[in-house]
């Protein structure tokens, strides 16, 4: 079975990355002063109705997070996944 379409790409460049001793991240939907707008709108309920906690992250939370995983006692913690989402997506 072959990976979706862009999956195989940053699957490659994240490989690369870890082999120089470095540890790649990606953060999720936030509320921040870009998303305020579209969070306050009609369309931002929908959003936050996708969480049983009925909203989106802090930039706080993220933080949290992040400080962890970029935290040396981490090192081992390659090719994880942490979901930080307010349990709207849970992994089968």
């Amino acid at each position: 079975m072959s990976p979706p379409p862009g999956h195989r790409p940053g699957s490659s460049a994240g490989t690369r990355v870890l082999k120089r001793s470095c540890r790649v991240g990606g953060v999720g939907f936030t509320y921040t002063d870009m998303a305020e707008e579209l969070l306050d709108s009609p369309q931002g309920e929908a959003i936050r109705k996708q969480s049983p906690l009925n909203r989106v992250a802090t930039p706080e939370e993220i933080a949290e997070a992040v400080i962890r995983l970029a935290a040396d006692g981490m090192l081992y913690a390659t090719g994880c996944i942490l979901d930080v989402n307010g349990a709207s997506y849970l992994r089968p």
